[in-house]
């Protein structure tokens, strides 16, 4: 979407929100006829990155407003993770045939087929979400909110040229400030602020891109991403501990023996990759506060100084 750095961020903020609505919707149909988990996946980042526009520029949009677009998006988030949890844990079983020693992979069937049989439940109960009227009211009361506020006079209202730079330079000083407490204390809930601040940062600059070079706007996602894709990789196999540790539960008593020996299999494997994952983080964390990208996100939100 062309954005215009002299436009309200009122309006062009509700103009990004609203073509966030329609992807979600497009991802409707593609979610109720099972073509593929990307549907349902594209359809919760479109989620996400509302709810975190909203909360980075909280001070954009009216209270009742605001407040609309936390309430909606904090519910879909409920409806859809667990789906989301069991479509990734599912999509993991390509992997663990590889990881997995010959004839341990069977022994994973009975956890296969129950994650298969709790999927079509989680299913079911988000079809029948988004078939719901409290659903479709959140989607009209959003639409119609957002609509408004494009059409209202905004006065001497801030710009979005301004408040876009504002918003991104705030995201990336907290990105240094989460990173240096993860780098000092190597803590999982460290690594996990970062990560998260990372998210809210990456979305600012792909919502308000047109509004820099692209050159430079393409650079910083990229030098973004390298850092994204070690802390994403430390989540995964940490998630892949966590799915494998739960779903053990399900499987109580000797005749389950085998498949509860290859999961434990592929929770070690798991661990030695995070740990070694781990180390790697520093390298990459350095290079994205490096002084050329310092100076990087300096140029792309106008400022002076530290």
């Amino acid at each position: 979407m062309q954005l215009n750095r002299g436009m309200a961020i009122r309006q062009a903020l509700s103009a990004v929100l609203l073509s966030q609505l329609d992807l979600m919707e497009s991802n409707i149909p593609g979610i109720r006829d099972d073509i593929d988990a990307e549907f349902l996946h594209d359809f919760r980042v479109a989620s996400r990155r509302s709810r975190s526009l909203i909360s980075g520029l909280k001070d954009a949009l009216p209270v009742p407003v605001r407040e609309l677009g936390r309430e909606f998006f904090s519910w879909l988030s409920k409806q859809t993770s667990t789906l989301r949890d069991i479509d990734v844990f599912l999509l993991a079983f390509r992997q663990y045939r590889q990881l997995l020693p010959a004839g341990m992979y069977e022994q994973l069937m009975p956890l296969q087929s129950f994650l298969e049989q709790r999927r079509g439940t989680e299913r079911t109960d988000l079809l029948s979400a988004l078939d719901s009227d409290r659903f479709h009211n959140y989607v009209h009361d959003w639409r119609e909110a957002l609509q408004q506020q494009a059409r209202e006079e905004t006065g001497t209202a801030p710009v979005v040229g301004d408040a876009a730079g504002e918003a991104i330079w705030k995201a990336w000083k907290r990105m240094r400030k989460h990173g240096r407490r993860a780098a000092g204390a190597k803590s999982d809930e460290a690594l996990h602020e970062l990560r998260i601040s990372g998210k809210k940062l990456r979305y600012l600059l792909e919502a308000f891109r047109t509004l820099y070079p692209a050159r430079d706007v393409e650079r910083a996602i990229r030098q973004l991403r390298k850092l994204q894709n070690v802390l994403g990789d430390i989540v995964d196999y940490q998630v892949q501990q966590e799915y494998l540790s739960h779903w053990q539960e399900n499987f109580p008593g000797r005749r389950h023996r085998d498949v509860k020996a290859a999961m434990d299999y592929l929770g070690d494997i798991y661990a030695k990759r995070e740990k070694a994952t781990k180390k790697m983080f520093q390298r990459h964390f350095d290079a994205f506060v490096s002084a050329g990208n310092r100076e990087l996100f300096r140029s792309l939100c106008n400022r002076t100084g530290r």
